[in-house]
């Protein structure tokens, strides 16, 4: 398991470099699905790309970079609010 803030993503609409530099707080696990078919499986990931934070996944063909920016900044704001 991941912490909550930690995301898992694979072939998003926006660069991890964005990510981290918007967030400096956010820690990135990238997975290759090729790879790690099971590792994605056993994650609850099925649709891809996806980002996972704690037991939240946000996945679908297109996610754009407002979407993942959305779901990003609520995770931050549960973490910090635990």
């Amino acid at each position: 398991s991941y912490a909550p803030c930690e995301i898992v993503m694979k072939s998003a609409e926006i660069r991890r470099s964005e990510l981290k530099m918007e967030y400096p707080e956010l820690r990135i696990h990238e997975i290759d699905v090729v790879a790690h078919p099971l590792l994605t499986w056993n994650q609850g990931i099925r649709i891809f790309p996806a980002l996972k934070a704690d037991d939240q996944i946000l996945s679908g063909v297109i996610l754009g970079q407002e979407e993942i920016r959305r779901f990003i900044t609520e995770q931050l704001a549960m973490q910090k609010g635990s």
